[in-house]
């Protein structure tokens, strides 16, 4: 089993920090650990193993992705503790949260060092915070990017949604885990799923920039990932898909470690169904994001998988198809020779990397592009990406099974939030595996 970083990560059943490795086995690729009182366990990050260990290398030894993350681009800020829903898969747990509701003034307080970033307003259920209104009114009066996570119970009703869109909120990331009832009943949803609904057919009216942002289960629901591009295809109020794979956590009853998927198990899904060239094309541009990035100060977690969609026509096709992927590869590889030059020396390699990579089909995406680059430069907001295009961003949230303490480091964004009175802001890595070392020290 060959290594190919070593990291600290957490042992899943008592939460115990131990060192980690990241294998190559059966050409697929796993993270390893093994606690002194608990043994060995392993997670599979990637069925594509010698791909996924040379995206880890690019990421770790190219970039050099060991020190504290870039700019953060996007603050959860938790301002409700409460859920209509009470899911029992919620990441952070409504049935016993581990932070308390926000008041206005506390918002207040934190806008002027947190201001320059996106805030999604989140918890629990936001909608139910009793000043909801009041923390949009402040934001905005800060000029900040807004955004709303909810689960769309309330948004059912076409004048709430109005008086959103009236009071200044840009976006609206909507969760859905199933547009099948029968699906949604196993996890306790199916109540809701007629709302939901309802309230993604208001927001088409109201034309009302959206992101979906379904939970994948391994064994449950992996075809609603599909599903939901296949909604957003033709429907260009939904700018985005952010995916969230399940993160168990060791409160969970009804759902077991089994129910995991990691990132690039879900683009091999989209990939199975969107793409005509190679899987290798995928990783190829993933290094090429990472790039880019790294050389605008913008750190991306190396476990997050970004697919960027062409509307055209009613289909949806890979951006990878449009581009000279051949090139591609063989500039990437150049460049990386060229890793510890000058920053000015990167960028303009960086560009010859990007003007070769441009074949003739590609001449009608490029002034669409640039855009979505500049938004996504000045910080994230879908209200304003290209409709052509549709990016799916897959994530699965630090838990205890995946814990991997030297990517943690690279998260770009944090969580804001209110405990025991004050005001606490970590980084979104460290509050689930906080949260498992609390449980784990509770348990007999």
């Amino acid at each position: 089993m060959p290594t190919l970083r070593t990291t600290l990560s957490l042992c899943p059943q008592c939460a115990l920090e131990v060192p980690g490795q990241v294998i190559l086995k059966d050409n697929q690729a796993f993270l390893y650990r093994e606690c002194p009182q608990h043994g060995a366990s392993e997670l599979l990050l990637s069925r594509q193993g010698p791909l996924y260990i040379d995206l880890d290398r690019f990421y770790f030894e190219i970039l050099k992705g060991k020190s504290a993350c870039g700019r953060i681009t996007n603050y959860w800020v938790l301002i409700k503790n409460a859920c209509q829903m009470n899911c029992s898969y919620c990441s952070v747990e409504m049935q016993d949260p581990f932070f308390e509701e926000m008041s206005l003034e506390e918002y207040r307080a934190l806008l002027p060092t947190y201001k320059k970033a996106k805030h999604t307003l989140t918890g629990g259920e936001p909608t139910l915070h009793p000043n909801f209104f009041q923390f949009v009114e402040e934001a905005v009066r800060n000029r900040v990017t807004v955004q709303l996570a909810t689960n769309g119970v309330l948004l059912a009703d076409l004048d709430y949604c109005k008086r959103l869109q009236d009071a200044g909120i840009d976006e609206v990331r909507l969760s859905i885990d199933s547009f099948d009832c029968e699906q949604a009943a196993r996890l306790g949803l199916d109540k809701f799923v007629e709302a939901k609904i309802a309230a993604l057919h208001n927001l088409e009216d109201l034309n009302f920039p959206t992101s979906l942002s379904p939970t994948i289960f391994k064994g449950i629901n992996e075809d609603q990932l599909v599903a939901c591009c296949e909604y957003a295809k033709d429907k260009p109020f939904i700018r985005s898909l952010s995916v969230n794979g399940f993160a168990y956590v060791t409160t969970i009853k009804t759902l077991g470690p089994e129910n995991i998927i990691m990132p690039d198990e879900m683009m091999d899904l989209l990939f199975e169904r969107y793409c005509s060239g190679p899987r290798e094309d995928l990783y190829t541009f993933q290094k090429a994001l990472h790039a880019l990035l790294h050389l605008v100060n913008i750190r991306l977690c190396m476990n997050v998988q970004i697919m960027l969609f062409v509307r055209r026509n009613g289909t949806l096709k890979s951006l990878t198809d449009y581009l000279a992927m051949d090139r591609m590869k063989k500039s990437l590889t150049r460049w990386e020779r060229h890793a510890r030059k000058s920053l000015l020396w990167k960028r303009l390699l960086f560009l010859r990397i990007l003007l070769l990579s441009i074949r003739w089909k590609t001449f009608g995406l490029l002034p669409s592009l640039m855009k979505f680059f500049m938004v996504n430069l000045f910080g994230i907001n879908v209200k304003k990406y290209p409709r052509m295009f549709l990016p799916v961003v897959m994530n699965t949230n630090c838990n205890v099974y995946n814990a991997d303490k030297t990517l943690g480091m690279q998260c770009m964004s944090g969580n804001l939030f209110i405990q025991n009175g004050k005001m606490h802001h970590g980084f979104s890595t460290e509050t689930l595996s906080n949260k498992e070392i609390q449980h784990a020290a509770e348990r007999p």
